[in-house]
């Protein structure tokens, strides 16, 4: 019997660390700590909390690579 590919990307055991700059480190929390009308007024990390394991992963693939990660 052959193995199935999951339909979902499995949550990681380990937290996953990247290593950036310090200057990058502060334009990406300044970003986490912003308001935004698309976020519907909530800093950038509380409504980042009501999303998906999987969009808060490429929420934040996108933003480390949009900032210069």
């Amino acid at each position: 019997m052959r193995a199935r590919a999951p339909t979902t990307r499995a949550r990681a055991t380990r937290p996953i660390l990247v290593r950036v700059e310090a200057s990058i480190h502060g334009k990406i929390s300044g970003y986490y700590s912003s308001k935004s009308f698309s976020t519907g007024g909530l800093r950038v990390r509380d409504w980042l909390k009501t999303e998906s394991f999987d969009e808060q992963f490429d929420f934040g693939a996108t933003t480390l690579r949009r900032l210069g990660g």
